[in-house]
């Protein structure tokens, strides 16, 4: 059988789709049995199996005459854009269990699907619609996300839906494409201030930016998880540490004391509350990357800095990869930069032949 994808199989209520190509061992495709009732399909459990396209059709005629089968559990019902989300990341975490796709995979899946959550989670899956989606992707522009990131961000949603397509979750309908800001190259700002230019720049700021702006620089966190911080879970006062949620997953990020001092004093002034955002800026990132414009910097810049702080500290591998949420490995080629005390150090070392 060769490796040209065969058409799809139908008898009665059951179909069997050709999803897995012809392997080194078995030179058949392999199929995935479905039973049909009205919009809705489930995957006939213990039914999928390889052959050519004749075998599955007289496997189908078998199934069907004899009755002997019965539904894969049926799947959670879906209403929301949030309820369809959090089904394909439980289906994703999956995949990654059987080693179908990477655990990176899966993580920058589950960032991209908050990004999705915040604009959609809320909307009922029957009401999506071109405007509502161009909408919520004019907003992710708004607020400053990069062209990459915001694509990124809706081939998560496209993921989601196809799934709930394949698996009968919601209407075989496709899903709306809105138009996306263009990817010009790739540019990058790569500018690291030094210490001494991000005391200077968050002595400038006041209120809100001003604790944010500490917090992006004694933590290394993503500015998307500063944005994302809330009083009732994301911050240990007794423990003195904060819950920084991104990309690659929760991790308690420890606070200096002074810095804790500091978000006790911002706690204080905002009243005690027990709940919600502890910023009163509803896009604090969009906020932070305006500020920082002004001195041609990104809240990336911070991250980069405190990065390259931890390594000259010689700060062990798996503490580094605690607090930034990244692998050692990573922050040597991405992160780190040389400063000038290390370069003289350097200048001094290989100038030591000559003493």
């Amino acid at each position: 059988m060769g490796k040209r994808k065969p058409r799809t199989v139908a008898v009665g209520p059951l179909k069997a789709y050709p999803r897995k190509p012809p392997g080194v061992r078995d030179p058949r495709w392999y199929w995935q049995v479905v039973h049909y009732q009205g919009r809705n399909q489930h995957t006939v459990k213990g039914a999928s199996q390889r052959g050519t396209r004749a075998e599955i059709t007289q496997h189908l005629a078998t199934m069907l005459a004899e009755g002997d089968w019965e539904e894969a559990p049926q799947r959670p019902e879906v209403h929301t854009v949030r309820d369809l989300l959090y089904t394909w990341l439980e289906h994703q975490s999956e995949e990654v269990r059987l080693k179908r796709i990477s655990e990176n995979t899966y993580r920058a899946a589950y960032g991209f699907t908050k990004w999705v959550d915040q604009e959609l989670g809320n909307t009922v899956v029957a009401a999506v619609n071109l405007r509502i989606v161009q909408k919520a992707f004019n907003r992710l522009q708004e607020r400053g996300y990069a062209p990459r990131s915001i694509r990124q961000a809706y081939k998560a949603l496209q993921g989601a839906w196809n799934h709930g397509r394949r698996y009968g979750l919601i209407d075989n309908v496709e899903l709306p494409k809105p138009n996306l800001p263009a990817i010009e190259g790739h540019v990058l700002n790569h500018a690291t201030p030094t210490l001494e230019e991000a005391l200077e720049i968050i002595e400038a700021q006041r209120g809100w930016a001003k604790v944010a702006m500490e917090l992006l620089l004694c933590t290394g966190a993503r500015v998307g998880e500063i944005e994302q911080l809330n009083w009732e879970s994301s911050w240990d006062m007794e423990g003195r540490r904060i819950e920084c949620n991104g990309k690659t997953g929760p991790r308690w990020v420890p606070l200096a004391p002074r810095v804790n001092g500091l978000l006790m004093e911002w706690w204080l002034s905002c009243g005690r509350p027990q709940s919600g955002s502890m910023w009163p800026s509803a896009y604090p990132a969009e906020g932070l990357r305006k500020r920082l414009a002004r001195y041609d910097i990104t809240p990336h810049g911070f991250r980069r800095l405190a990065s390259s702080r931890l390594i000259r500290g010689r700060i062990d591998p798996k503490t580094y990869s605690d607090v930034m949420g990244h692998s050692f490995e990573v922050g040597l080629k991405w992160y780190a930069e040389s400063s000038s005390e290390s370069l003289s150090s350097a200048a001094e070392i290989l100038g030591c032949m000559y003493t």
